[in-house]
Order: structure tokens, then C-alpha cells, then sequence
């Protein structure tokens, strides 16, 4: 039976090898005289230079030009520590050609084809250059598309014309008869890398989310005091991005993007919020990068703040406290005229007042109409005491709050006069028969 060896490579044990295949490997440069081997009957480790014969001694012998015709004066006789070539394919699958190109480089070294090792790096390099591509290109489906197409196809040359020769080239030559080469130590470079930049992304998440955003995140609706406002977008919209623009006048506003549904169809959405201090306003709504008008906002608002309530719960917020609703004012027809003259005094105030269901609208006394507004997931109840007005009374937030009312049945109204005023925003309790 043949002597076997074994030998150390950057930290790492090789082996077991013929005592031929070592000769080659020191031949070749692959085993340096301070590499450590060892062998059966040996006590412990030691330098290769110690075995006697392994390495070339210094001669005067000139040395003989090279054959004419030769393209390879370092051909060997066997197969050094290699690299699976297959297995680098696949594995580039996961990490890209560079990954692969740098690795079969190394094998054409081992191999001491030197020309193809370069060429090899050039796809190593490639990388690079396609990351960076990848960070100028404009953020939009089509685009994205596109780079994700150059980037198979990319792949697909690499494998075909870089990775498929060398498979071919260490077949031939050696068959399946060659030492493979670790792989916890590239695995573990490219994973560690992938973490480390994974963890650089999300740091400026972590540690530096602007206070513009956080006010809006956490900001509450007066009409939704349990609700932060970041929570509704953020289960409303798909794959939401919070930014923060600063105009030309100084003004910051955060901007959402998304997706979401709109008439049936898929759209991407945009909210902007102007952000004071502590406070902000909803000024722009945008579908597929058409401006939407205020009714479509406030619409929009009252959507997600609705969707969200039902998939929270009654203890999502959007109510009136117990306590507050208690404490009700309940109009006759005659006092009517008196709230829609002095609504400020009713400021804070839970109003109640008997209502009739004729046909279209909701009628009190004379020529005081109002009216029944069916609006996204709501009912608005409208009041209108001119001719030329027609204000917000109150809004149900559902029309399940409606009961089965014919015509000119009586209805109980009950909403929180929130502002002292006859604008949008008065909140209802609930509605119901008498």
C-alpha cells in the first residue's frame, strides 16, 4: 500500500495525498517548506522541508528552453485540491457569478492555468459594477423588470462560457479522481458579508427614523383617539415606505407610498402629510401619480381608519367613551333651530334628536332637512338650514348602524357635536328606533 500523507493549508488539513501527489504539490508551489506534514509512524508534525527528496535542490544545470509548440510548461500530473466546479455553479445560483468567477479563478491557479484564472476574475469584478447599476436604477416596475432580466442573463453567459469549460476541462483531465476543497470558508465569507450588509440597510431604520415620520406613525385623529395613524396605513397599504420631503419653502412633509385597490384595480397609492411641531394635515393624495381632490382624502382616511377598526376589534379606538356618551342633550323640533343657531355652546356635547325616514333623507320639522349621505363604509347624515348650505351633521361609521327604517319612520339620532360646529367631523353613537 502506498505511504499517505497529509499536510496543512491555511490552517487547514489536507489530505490524505501519495507521496507523488506531495512531490508534485511541492514541485508546483502549492506545498511550501514551512507547510506542516505528516505521515503514519510519525510522532507529531513537521516541516515539509525536512523530507528528504520533496523538495528541488539548487543546481548550476542551465535550464532548458521551452518546448516549441507548448502552451503549458506546468501541465501536472495529478489533480491538486479543487474546487467542485458543479457544485460552484450551483452555489452561484445563490450568490451570483461573482461568487462563482472568483472561486473557479482560484481553481485555475491550482491548476496553473494562469491566463483563464484571469479571465476568470473578470466576472469576479463584474459584480460590482451590476451592484451598482442596481442602486442608480429608477425605482419603478418596469425598470425593475428589465434589471432583473439583464442579471439572468448575466448568469446565464457566465455559466455557459466561464463555469461549463472548466467543468469540461477537469472531467477530462481528472475525471472525479481529485481532492475537494472545503467550502466552510467561502460559505461562511459570503454569509458573513450578506449579514453584515443586511444589518448596514436596517441601522438607519433602527436608530435614525426622522421625527417627522414619528409624529405621523404614532399620531392619533381626533375622531379616532385610540387609533396611531401609522398602524391603519401601515396594515391598509401593501409594502408601505415612509419618507421625509423637505420642500423649497422649508416645509416638511412625510410621504407614504403603497399599494392598494382602488374601483377594482390595483393602484400606487401616495399620502403626504405637512408635518408642524407636533402636528399635521393631510394635503395630498395621489393614484398612479394622479392628484386626488379633498373628498377622495377625507373618503380614503375614513376607509382605512373603518377597515382597521373592524380587523382590531371594539378596542380599536373609533368610539365615544362611555362616560361621555352618558351625559346626552336630547333635542326636541323646536330646539332644533336653536343648535344650528348656536352650535357653539353644544361644543363637547352628546346630541340626541328624534328623526322621520321619508323618502331620500331624514326629515325634523319644517323646512330643516336632513339628508342621508352614503359615502365609503359610511352614512352621513346631513343637515341643511339654507337654501345655498348644506353642512355635516354627523357620520356612522357604518351602514350596519342604519336599522330597517320604511318610510317616514321615526329614527333616533345620537352623535358627539366634537367641534361645536355643523362641519364635517361631528361623530355618531349610534342610530336607531325610538
Amino acid at each position: 500500500m502506498p505511504q499517505e500523507w497529509y499536510y496543512t493549508k491555511d490552517g487547514e488539513r489536507q489530505g490524505p495525498i501519495t507521496s507523488k501527489q506531495l512531490k508534485h504539490l511541492a514541485n508546483v508551489g502549492e506545498l511550501q517548506p514551512t507547510d506542516l506534514v505528516w505521515t503514519e509512524g510519525k510522532d507529531e508534525w513537521k516541516p515539509a522541508s525536512i523530507v528528504k527528496g520533496l523538495f528541488p535542490t539548487k543546481t548550476d544545470s542551465p535550464t532548458p528552453p521551452p518546448v516549441p509548440g507548448s502552451t503549458n510548461t506546468a501541465k501536472m500530473d495529478t489533480a491538486p485540491a479543487l474546487w467542485n466546479p458543479t457544485a460552484i455553479r450551483l452555489w452561484s445560483l445563490l450568490f451570483t457569478w461573482g461568487f462563482g468567477g472568483f472561486l473557479m479563478a482560484q481553481n485555475w491557479k491550482s491548476l496553473g492555468e494562469h491566463e483563464k484564472a484571469k479571465k476568470s476574475m473578470i466576472w469576479f469584478y463584474s459584480i460590482f459594477g451590476f451592484i451598482f447599476l442596481g442602486l442608480i436604477t429608477p425605482d419603478d416596475d418596469f425598470t425593475l423588470k428589465i434589471f432583473r432580466f439583464v442579471g439572468l442573463g448575466v448568469l446565464a453567459a457566465w455559466s455557459i462560457f466561464s463555469a461549463q469549460p472548466q467543468i469540461n476541462y477537469i472531467k477530462e483531465r481528472f475525471g472525479n479522481d481529485y481532492q475537494r476543497r472545503s467550502w466552510g470558508k467561502p460559505i461562511g465569507i459570503v454569509s458573513a458579508s450578506l449579514c453584515f450588509l443586511l444589518v448596514f440597510a436596517l441601522l438607519p431604520m433602527l436608530l435614525g427614523t426622522p421625527a417627522e415620520v414619528l409624529t405621523v406613525r404614532y399620531g392619533k385623529l381626533d375622531a379616532y383617539p385610540g387609533i396611531s395613524l401609522g398602524n391603519a396605513i401601515d396594515e391598509f397599504l401593501s409594502d408601505p415606505e415612509w419618507s421625509v420631503i423637505e420642500s423649497e419653502d422649508g416645509n416638511h412633509f412625510v410621504s407614504i407610498t403603497g399599494g392598494m385597490t382602488y374601483q377594482e384595480k390595483p393602484v400606487k397609492a401616495l399620502l403626504q402629510f405637512l408635518v408642524v411641531d407636533d402636528r399635521f394635515e393631510f394635503t395630498t393624495l395621489e393614484f398612479n401619480g394622479i392628484d386626488q381632490n379633498e373628498i377622495m382624502r377625507i373618503s380614503l382616511m375614513e376607509k382605512m381608519m373603518s377597515d382597521f377598526i373592524d380587523s382590531a376589534g371594539s378596542n380599536a379606538g373609533g368610539v365615544v367613551p362611555q362616560e361621555t356618551a352618558s351625559q346626552v342633550t336630547t333635542l326636541s323640533d323646536s330646539e332644533i333651530m336653536d343648535f344650528i343657531d348656536n352650535t357653539k355652546e353644544y361644543k363637547g356635547k352628546v346630541i340626541r334628536m328624534i328623526l322621520t325616514m321619508p323618502s331620500g333623507f331624514l326629515r325634523s320639522g319644517g323646512s330643516i332637512a336632513f339628508y342621508a349621505f352614503v359615502g365609503t363604509n359610511k352614512l352621513d347624515v346631513m343637515i341643511n338650514v339654507a337654501p345655498s348650505s348644506v353642512d355635516s351633521l354627523a357620520e356612522f361609521n357604518s351602514l350596519d348602524d342604519l336599522p330597517n327604517a320604511d318610510l317616514f319612520s321615526k329614527l333616533e339620532v345620537t352623535f358627539l357635536c366634537e367641534e361645536g360646529s355643523l362641519n364635517y367631523g361631528n361623530r355618531a353613537i349610534r342610530i336607531e328606533r325610538p
